[in-house]
């Protein structure tokens, strides 16, 4: 079984919303033929399927941004799971 092929069965059968990130880009634009690789376009293309393009971030205001949700969510995690 392939990975389009797992990925089209979970999307279909699940209840929950699945964010996928794809950060194979071309001059900050998605190549359609990659996503369409890994996933089925019946499903890419969907109503219930949404393709957002963002920018990069870089590596500090990601480590905070994490930090930030991790606070929020009082969970506790290493120190050195936000070493690079």
């Amino acid at each position: 079984m392939t990975f389009r092929n797992i990925m089209s069965q979970h999307l279909y059968r699940s209840k929950i919303p699945t964010v996928l990130i794809f950060s194979d880009v071309c001059e900050g634009k998605h190549r359609p033929n990659d996503l369409e690789r890994l996933v089925d376009p019946s499903v890419l293309y969907s109503p219930s399927a949404r393709i957002c393009q963002i920018h990069g971030v870089a590596k500090p205001k990601m480590k905070k941004c994490l930090q930030t949700i991790v606070k929020a969510e009082r969970l506790k995690v290493s120190d050195t799971l936000f070493e690079e």
